[in-house]
C-alpha cells in the first residue's frame, strides 16, 4: 500500500447492511510499531484512509510485507462513560477480510 497514493482505497464493498466497518491497519518497521482504526459506512463501497495516518505507518524496507489491514463487519456498540475522557464506546466487531501489506 503506497503510503504517499491519494488514491489507495481499501475496498470494502459488499458490506452494504447498514451497519459500519472498522478498517484496521499495522505495520512494525525497525522496532517502530503503529496502528491505525477507522470507521467507515460499508455502504460507500471504498475508504481512503487519510494520508496524515498513513504517512505515520512505518515505512517497509523492502517489497516484503511488513504489516496488515483488516476490514471489520462492526455488529453493535454501546457508549461508555469513563471519568477523565471526553467519550468512549465499546464495539463488537466480526473479522472479514485480512491482507499482509507493504507500506511503501
Amino acid at each position: 500500500m503506497d503510503r504517499r497514493d491519494a488514491n489507495s482505497a481499501v475496498d470494502i464493498s459488499g458490506f452494504a447492511n447498514g451497519n459500519p466497518v472498522t478498517v484496521n491497519g499495522q505495520s512494525v518497521a525497525s522496532n517502530v510499531y503503529a496502528q491505525f482504526e477507522c470507521l467507515a459506512p460499508a455502504a460507500a463501497g471504498s475508504f481512503q484512509v487519510p494520508a496524515p495516518i498513513l504517512l505515520a505507518i512505518p515505512a517497509a524496507s523492502g517489497t516484503s510485507p511488513n504489516g496488515s489491514v483488516f476490514v471489520y463487519l462492526r455488529s453493535g456498540s454501546q457508549t461508555l462513560k469513563i471519568p477523565g475522557t471526553d467519550y468512549g464506546f465499546s464495539a463488537w466487531t466480526t473479522p472479514t477480510l485480512g491482507t499482509s501489506v507493504a507500506y511503501q
